[in-house]
């Protein structure tokens, strides 16, 4: 079975202890790409749920778990500020725990699909047994309890076999606007962009019917605002315009490159 999901968008996976989540990230070769709390738990205070990796580690105090779930959310915000594929490893068994994260992939207008994994019971208690890392069988059979499977966000019910198929979104062409050569004439830039139809809202051009601004390069060089409107224009792209590289832009890459070595 094949799953497809928007690319450089923000994956949640949801389900109680040993319902193959990991499985699920090994088969897709999803690690470079995950955020899980197991391994910052292990980074941070050197052990999962009391299993001991370290003989020099200690037990933590699971008061450290609020810190943890912090780190992930910072980590996530700059993947997803980057436009990064991201994948959150952790029970996320309801909507509530899910919200923090669809928080910022709503700030950052990237899409957020949660994949609950839909693993019976029973093989969730056996694959706990077989692992490491063992988690006592109340604790699973409280957490596939509470698990919600009518979530507000975006999700699929899925198998821990399943395969992701990403798929790239096609280009919305229907409200593009190009902008062509700025050469750091950054007044003008915003006088013209407003002159289509935009509305500066905290210094984000955006208009009634979902427009999106298709920077085409040759931002920078000749008009006295080149900094200002690289900064100008990449808050643009992180709300979700567009922008290409221009051959000043290479210029100035090709430049910094030498100047560095």
């Amino acid at each position: 079975m094949s799953i497809q999901l928007p690319s450089r968008s923000l994956v949640m996976l949801s389900g109680p202890s040993g319902a193959g989540k990991s499985t699920f990230i090994k088969k897709n070769h999803l690690k470079s790409m995950t955020v899980s709390s197991d391994d910052l738990r292990v980074q941070v205070v050197g052990s999962k749920f009391g299993v001991v990796e370290d003989t020099l580690a200690e037990i933590p105090n699971y008061s450290s778990d609020a810190a943890i779930f912090q780190l992930m959310r910072s980590i996530v915000e700059v993947r997803l500020k980057e436009r990064l594929t991201t994948v959150v490893d952790a029970t996320l068994l309801d909507d509530k725990s899910r919200k923090s994260f669809a928080e910022i992939a709503e700030k950052y207008e990237v899409p957020c699909t949660v994949l609950m994994l839909n693993t019976p019971l029973q093989e969730c208690l056996t694959r706990n047994l077989q692992r490491k890392r063992v988690v006592e069988a109340s604790v699973i059979e409280s957490q596939y309890q509470r698990m919600q499977w009518n979530s507000r966000y975006p999700h699929e019910v899925i198998s821990s076999d399943e395969t992701i198929q990403w798929v790239r979104p096609d280009l919305n062409t229907t409200n593009l606007y190009a902008v062509g050569d700025v050469h750091g004439m950054l007044p003008e830039l915003k006088q013209l962009i407003e002159a289509m139809g935009f509305v500066h809202e905290n210094g984000i051009p955006k208009r009634k019917d979902g427009g999106k601004l298709l920077f085409l390069g040759d931002l920078i060089d000749r008009g006295p605002h080149s900094l200002e409107t690289l900064e100008y224009v990449k808050k643009c792209v992180e709300h979700g315009h567009l922008c290409l590289m221009g051959n000043h832009e290479k210029k100035m890459i090709h430049m910094w490159e030498q100047f560095q070595s």
